[in-house]
């Protein structure tokens, strides 16, 4: 089942704790079947990262900051990129949350 805007905005206004926290602007970012996140960083990958069976090895990948211009955009070039949202999600048991990208970012190429 997904939850319609009305059910998502009860969870987020009256749960506590809330289902989303940190919004920017509740009445923009609630959609009727979901919620717009917003980013707080942009990170471009400066070293590989390393996972194993059992995380003896594990390494977490170096990152640098890309900052925001002055019209709040981040160019991004051709590759992978660490996302940092604004906002806090805290899902119950019995909720699944599934992440896609905006079609406008997808067209952006």
């Amino acid at each position: 089942m997904i939850l319609g805007g009305s059910e998502l905005r009860k969870l987020i206004v009256e749960r506590e704790p809330p289902l989303i926290s940190e919004w920017i602007d509740l009445d923009l970012q609630l959609q009727p079947a979901g919620f717009d996140l917003t980013l707080r960083e942009v990170r471009k990958f400066t070293s590989g990262g390393y996972i194993d069976f059992n995380n003896s090895k594990r390494r977490i990948a170096e990152s640098s900051l890309l900052p925001f211009d002055e019209n709040g955009t981040v160019k991004l070039e051709k590759g992978s990129y660490l996302l940092v949202f604004n906002e806090y999600l805290r899902l119950p048991l019995d909720i699944a949350a599934v992440a896609k990208p905006r079609s406008s970012l997808i067209r952006s190429g």
